[in-house]
């Protein structure tokens, strides 16, 4: 059975604060009078069955639950559906709270802020549907951009209920959440004890973890958690990416999507002749011992050996790392350290790569992970005192939960 703790609670408060700046779908005309139905009020404001629905089906699939769950569980989902309406409540409760405390009494300031950021947000969203109007410009010559996209702007807020002036107004409650909260949270501290002792149970969960997969470390790399504990047999590489145009590598990607493989590789053969020249000069100077930083910050074209962690150490490599396979294959191939490769062609151009490091197994270094720790400790510190706090704001507020009518 499923429980929904704490973490849960305070993610989906989270959640929460961002549905009410983001809005919901239009209500199915079927579905509009179920949906229309009070499933609890915060004082006079009422939370409609609709806003409890969307942020349910918004967040279930991170929460693992999937159709057949819903079938086969259903005083699970019934836990988790007033797990979400408590998140929603919560955000009335801190939002009467901060009238409350006068934390909505806004300076000029803090008016304009708001509207300058709802402005650009709205500016970007208008940017977006620029550029897919000048897509359908390229089917239908006849259609004004810039019309067709303030009218895509105009239909979005429509259909999701929001103006300029609403949008305004929920940024400027989060920013009177946010100043509350920053009140609230001002005397939390970890100390390095406390975060000695998370690091330890973090390293011992972590290699638990990657003894019984190594498939989950693969997991947590590729998409960017903390690592706390190295296996064995990875080691590091950078490479010098001699680029083919990005434009092209789009169509070589859409050509391989559509299952045209042989216009794919065509293309990708004409455009590495393009820089076949370049390509040899890269790789006669690092053959010639010229610093192979210098030659990535002058020639190369991957971004990510621009920002760190890659900046300094190189890409992690293992036998499963998720690098296209002629950029992974090759980098198995270097046994040495110091070892580089000749010219490997991808879809994204020639790479010169070379082993920089193995990765010593074991622990990674405390002062490596000490301010993502810190970080962990600290939100886990401010979401136990705002469950607590909100718990007691709640007991003084006229709260009512009709759970018969979800």
């Amino acid at each position: 059975m499923k429980k929904w703790g704490a973490k849960c609670a305070a993610g989906l408060m989270a959640a929460a604060m961002a549905f009410s700046l983001t809005g919901c779908n239009i209500v199915e005309v079927d579905e509009a009078k179920d949906r229309q139905q009070v499933v609890a009020k915060v004082g006079d404001v009422e939370i409609l069955k609709g806003e409890l629905l969307d942020l349910y089906d918004q967040q279930k699939a991170y929460y693992g639950i999937t159709e057949d769950y819903e079938k086969s569980s259903p005083d699970q989902v019934k836990e988790f559906k007033t797990v979400v309406l408590d998140a929603i409540i919560a955000q009335h409760v801190m939002e009467a709270q901060a009238e409350k405390e006068g934390y909505t009494d806004f300076t000029n300031e803090e008016q304009a802020a708001a509207e300058k950021q709802v402005d650009e947000m709205l500016d970007a969203q208008r940017e977006q549907f620029l550029t897919e109007a000048q897509a359908e410009k390229e089917e239908d010559p006849s259609i004004d951009v810039e019309a067709r996209a303030d009218e895509k702007l105009a239909e979005l807020m429509e259909k999701n209920k929001m103006t300029r002036e609403s949008l305004i107004e929920d940024q400027l409650m989060e920013t009177a959440i946010q100043k509350m909260q920053d009140e609230l949270f001002k005397d939390i501290e970890v100390t390095d004890d406390e975060i000695k002792e998370k690091y330890d149970t973090l390293v011992e969960e972590a290699k638990e973890k990657y003894d019984e997969s190594i498939d989950q470390f693969y997991y947590e790399q590729s998409y960017g958690y903390t690592i706390y504990y190295q296996p064995e047999g990875f080691f590091y590489v950078k490479h010098i990416l001699i680029g083919i145009p990005e434009d092209k590598q789009s169509e070589i990607a859409a050509l391989r999507k559509d299952g045209d493989t042989a216009g794919a590789d065509a293309l990708r053969d004409e455009e590495l002749a393009k820089i076949k020249e370049q390509a040899d000069l890269v790789l006669q100077k690092v053959n010639d011992g010229e610093d192979f930083d210098a030659l990535i910050a002058e020639y190369g074209a991957d971004k990510g050996m621009e920002v760190s962690p890659a900046k300094e150490k190189g890409y992690l490599v293992g036998e499963k790392s998720s690098f296209v396979t002629e950029f992974l294959n090759a980098a198995l191939g270097l046994s040495e350290v110091g070892d580089t490769t000749d010219l490997v062609a991808s879809d994204y151009g020639y790479h010169i790569i070379r082993k920089v490091a193995d990765a010593k197994p074991g622990p990674v270094d405390l002062n490596e992970v000490k301010d993502a720790v810190r970080s962990s400790l600290l939100s886990d510190k401010q979401n136990e005192k705002l469950s607590t706090q909100v718990e007691e704001w709640r007991k003084g507020m006229d709260v009512q939960v009709y759970e018969n009518r979800y």
